[in-house]
Order: structure tokens, then C-alpha cells, then sequence
């Protein structure tokens, strides 16, 4: 399972100022994920490699794959995303239900 997608409630432009190239309509590309701004949406929604999720997943909406546009370089040097951190009100119930979606229970 990979995370692939996220959609942030950001317009383009506080991501230019912070040195990223924001290209088609509001989507910052790097090689292992897609980052689409849309300052229309109050929160943040991801998507995964392979239908693993149902439509929420941790409070999250869960958006079915995105192609995404090539990869360019990036004035910030940025080019991948390490981690992202979710912060949720019942780590333990989010734990199995990874898991469970994972197929590791």
C-alpha cells in the first residue's frame, strides 16, 4: 500500500512562494506522491495505490487514484515526501482498521 494522492486546501500560490513548481490546474508533482491544491476544500483528502480504503479512512476522505503529470524539478530541491503525519482521536481504532485494510489481521 502506497500513498499516492493528497488534497490540500491551499491555493497555488503559497505553494510557489515556498519553491514548489504548481503545474495543470493547481497539481504539485514529486516522484512518489501528487499533491492537488484545491482552496475550495476545507480539508484534506488522500488516495492510495489499489482500492485498499473505503471512502473514509481516519476521519480522511479517501480519493480513488489520480494520474499525475510527469515529475519536474522543483526550485525548493524538493522531491519526495518521506511521511505524512495524520493526527486522530482513536490512534488504537485507526491501528486495526489499517491493518485490517492491509489484510495484516
Amino acid at each position: 500500500m502506497r500513498l499516492t494522492t493528497l488534497v490540500v486546501g491551499d491555493g497555488a500560490l503559497s505553494w510557489q512562494s515556498a519553491g514548489f513548481t504548481v503545474q495543470n490546474g493547481g497539481k504539485v508533482v514529486l516522484k512518489n506522491l501528487l499533491i492537488i491544491l484545491d482552496g475550495n476544500v476545507p480539508r484534506t483528502s488522500w488516495g492510495f495505490e489499489g482500492d485498499v480504503f473505503p471512502t473514509m479512512f481516519g476521519g480522511v476522505p479517501v480519493v480513488d487514484e489520480i494520474d499525475a503529470p510527469s515529475f519536474v524539478e522543483h526550485p525548493n530541491g524538493i522531491s519526495t515526501v518521506d511521511h505524512v503525519v495524520l493526527r486522530v482521536n482513536a490512534p488504537s481504532l485507526l491501528k486495526v482498521r489499517f491493518y485490517q485494510a492491509c489484510k495484516l489481521l
